[in-house]
């Protein structure tokens, strides 16, 4: 099983695609979770929060057939959740009901994450090699601790992606550092991340 089937076995309804910093792959990671999704037959809708919107570019060059909705903010997802949830399980297969909704965040706004992560079923955490991107790793887990405080058992599930590792004494450090986290957060963690150019292509 590919590591993006592994994820979207484990999802389920509304997957967020977080992080406190730009750059760590949120985009690619939404974009390559919906083909796949669309690859194994799968109703799949997302929807691109991120200012620049490149997951909806992306998707509307290599998979148009995917529906893409490009939205202001997180407050304008919160309110469309519910037709998206709508349109996705309109295309299940017998009216099964069990579409998918993959959001992709904009980086950097905390307040925002976490209102998506109240209403996720699943997060997806994607982290770069560097020690930058560790340090924004645990900005979005103390999110999620906040969002999970709050809701309790009905807490989504985490998980934590590693991308664009290299054979250096740096990833090799964030990559332990991730092992530590997934097992504090309870997270499940996939490894070795996906590279963002080969996410693209496979999508494509």
């Amino acid at each position: 099983m590919t590591q993006p089937q592994r994820i979207i076995c484990a999802m389920a309804a509304v997957i967020a695609c977080v992080g406190f910093k730009g750059g760590v792959g949120k985009s690619t990671c939404a974009v390559h979770l919906a083909g796949r999704a669309a690859a194994l037959n799968e109703s799949v809708v997302v929807a691109d929060v991120d200012p620049q919107h490149h997951a909806a570019s992306w998707l509307e060059s290599a998979a148009p057939e995917i529906h893409c909705e490009r939205m202001a903010d997180t407050e304008e997802f919160l309110k469309m959740i519910q037709p998206l949830k709508d349109r996705a399980d309109a295309g299940t297969r017998d009216g099964a009901n069990n579409g998918l909704v993959i959001c992709d965040l904009a980086g950097g706004d905390v307040a925002g994450m976490r209102l998506a992560m109240l209403k996720a079923n699943t997060i997806v955490m994607p982290v770069g090699s560097s020690l930058l991107d560790l340090d924004s790793l645990h900005t979005t887990c103390e999110t999620l601790q906040t969002a999970r405080d709050i809701l309790g058992t009905r807490s989504p599930q985490a998980v934590i992606l590693p991308s664009r590792m290299a054979p250096t004494k740096v990833s090799t450090e964030v990559l332990r550092a991730c092992e530590d986290i997934a097992a504090e957060m309870n997270a499940i963690l996939i490894t070795p991340g996906i590279a963002q150019r080969a996410a693209i292509a496979d999508a494509a």
